[in-house]
């Protein structure tokens, strides 16, 4: 899998958490690095650092990973509903929706085409 540190923090985006996403996701023992804020119930504000790339504007496995980890390790007053929307400090939505006993997630955002692959 994709490893994923979480760090839940109070503000946005304060340096000292911004130079250790950056060095967490660089160097050889590297992992995707993952500053959230609860905003309102429901939603969550997210700076995602992925390993050997630095911040990417969202990120599927990031969205997932944060929500099953407030579902299990969280206190009751951050903990996750069956349905969640992730905003991206780039502006990205994404809306992760998982069933009750937390073995099955589904992500659902707005799709781009980048480059038609097909020439």
């Amino acid at each position: 899998g994709t490893p994923h540190r979480i760090r839940l923090v109070k503000q946005e985006w304060l340096e000292h958490d911004l130079v250790d996403a950056t060095s967490h996701c660089n160097g050889a023992n590297a992992v995707n690095f993952d500053l959230v804020r609860k905003v309102a119930p429901f939603q969550y504000r997210v700076r995602t650092f992925e390993r050997g790339v630095g911040e990417t504007s969202s990120c599927g496995t990031a969205a997932v990973s944060i929500v099953a980890a407030l579902n299990v390790r969280a206190a009751p007053s951050l903990a996750p509903q069956p349905s969640d929307h992730l905003e991206f400090a780039s502006g990205e939505q994404l809306i992760v929706t998982y069933d009750p006993s937390g073995e099955s997630y589904e992500v659902a955002g707005r799709v781009a085409l980048l480059q038609d692959l097909s020439k």
